[in-house]
């Protein structure tokens, strides 16, 4: 994946890898003096040194929470928590006992404007049965005074939560420029260079911008505003590691770029980009295809061909029973026109659609209905379901897709054993036909029930079903053999190993 390294090349870089590490340690001194960069160590520690985390703005030891003066809020300023923990399902956060909601693994918080002053800040992690743990040790006082726009970056992992602030001025004039910093808190990759090029230049012909190590913020460096391409490589090499394309920087802002796990112990990274008080998004990496698969919910027909373009070619996916799931696939990004026939049957057609593929996602194409509708002619629907595939270490991922197009609007319960829907809410609620729902589970022994929504009238259930920490489920509700209803229910564990 991405560029290959050309013997010439390798030689000239063996050349200047002693060149690239002496700019990188003065790059790294120079930014330990322009940025102010906090930390607190992790939330198993076996001691605490006040002396070490205190530094100016910051106190996790002080009892007294001092207070400001100002009571205008500054709309120049942001304050953004980050949830970078490997493994976590949500993170939330309270700023001076008010709760400011929760953060999904790899996102942001809005950005919020508060007054100067000393604000408490206290964390809790979101359980998979929903409960909250607050996570005392992780608390701290921080001190708000003048225009930055301030990180708070969670990462490690559950059992080692640690906290990183960085806080960055922002402009008070307008000027022709944006600021452009980056933190690698990935554990897959030690250290990182981050390259900002043209698109004709390439890494080859360029220097990299800034390095980071592991959890070392690079500091701010200033970038001409316009339009760049993006990535990143193991420090002092040139093979691209990650291609997030095409980004804007835009001036009078501090853009900043995060990299992390995509899961605990997993090779692959993936990087979050937070514009100052503006715009948070995940990148894609632009050189990992995206990975397709096919469930097939036809209840009335034996097996079916799923084609790209036209069916002179050969079938991506062939012979695809009714119920049955097939493997990923790796497509390239792009627009597809699926055709669905008859096994071996070039000339029937029982479902066209476009299909838009996005690199670097896991989706499923489900695809439901009967042949033989109410006219004699095929009725068959299908949607592209995003996937779900990123598994935590406290719980399980569990996704539920509606592929019953002959049953309406469904409510989803996960009961324990013996328990009766009366003494239960459902953790899905209403959910139409050809969409799909994800929830978090604590592990455990539970059943499961459908519900019709307007009447309450039971459709399905209870159906056991054990769930595991680190279990990817998906449920697929599909017509009966042959079509029409009540239905029944198809269990997929994805191992992605």
């Amino acid at each position: 994946m991405g560029v290959k390294l050309h013997a010439a090349a390798h030689g000239a870089l063996r050349d200047t890898h002693a060149e690239v590490h002496a700019k990188y340690t003065q790059t790294r001194a120079t930014n330990k003096r322009l940025s102010r960069t906090k930390m607190v160590p992790r939330i198993f520690a076996l001691f605490l040194v006040c002396a070490v985390v205190i530094l100016p703005g910051l106190s996790g030891c002080d009892s007294d929470s001092g207070g400001g003066d100002d009571d205008e809020e500054n709309p120049s300023r942001s304050l953004r928590m980050v949830n970078a923990v490997s493994g976590s399902v949500s993170l939330g956060w309270e700023i001076d006992e008010s709760d400011q909601g929760t953060v999904a693994f790899g996102r942001a918080s809005a950005a919020q404007a508060i007054i100067d002053g000393t604000k408490p800040l206290t964390f809790y992690l979101v359980q998979a049965d929903g409960d909250l743990e607050f996570l005392d040790d992780l608390a701290f006082d921080y001190e708000l005074d003048g225009d930055f726009d301030v990180l708070i970056l969670l990462y490690g992992t559950l059992d080692a939560i640690q906290v990183q602030v960085i806080e960055e001025e922002g402009f008070d004039v307008d000027e022709d420029f944006g600021r452009l910093g980056f933190i690698n808190l990935t554990s897959a990759y030690p250290s990182l260079d981050l390259y900002l090029t043209d698109a004709d230049e390439g890494v080859f012909a360029a220097n990299p911008l800034v390095f980071s190590e592991t959890t070392v913020f690079s500091g701010m460096v200033d970038i001409e505003e316009g339009d760049y391409e993006l990535q990143f490589t193991r420090i002092g090499e040139k093979e691209i590691v990650f291609d997030a394309g095409d980004v804007d920087i835009d001036e009078d802002t501090n853009h900043f770029y995060l990299a992390m796990d995509f899961a605990s112990g997993s090779d692959s990274i993936l990087v979050l980009e937070v514009q100052g008080d503006g715009t948070t998004r995940q990148l894609v990496d632009d050189d990992t295809p995206a990975r397709l698969r096919f469930f097939n919910a036809i209840a009335d027909y034996p097996t079916v061909d799923v084609f790209f373009g036209d069916t002179s070619g050969t079938p991506v996916f062939e012979m695809v029973g009714f119920r049955s799931m097939t493997d990923y696939v790796d497509v390239d990004a792009g627009s597809y026109n699926v055709n669905i026939t008859p096994t071996g049957v070039l000339d029937t057609f029982f479902y066209e659609a476009e299909l838009a593929v996005v690199s670097g996602g896991y989706s499923t194409l489900v695809v439901a209905g009967v042949v033989q509708g109410e006219d004699g002619d095929p009725e068959i629907n299908g949607n592209v379901i995003a996937d779900t595939v990123r598994p935590i270490d406290a719980g399980a991922q569990v996704s539920f897709v509606h592929a019953s197009p002959a049953n309406e609007a469904v409510d989803v319960y996960l009961l324990l054993p013996g328990q009766p829907v009366d003494d239960a809410t459902p953790v899905i609620s209403a959910l139409a036909p050809f969409l799909s729902f994800d929830f978090e589970q604590q592990e455990g022994d539970f059943q499961i029930t459908l519900v019709q929504s307007s009447n309450d009238a039971q459709i399905l259930g209870p159906i056991p079903v054990t769930l595991e920490d680190g279990d990817i489920l998906e449920i697929f509700f599909s017509d009966s053999e042959g079509g029409g209803t009540p239905g029944q229910l198809t269990l997929i564990r994805t191992d992605l190993e």
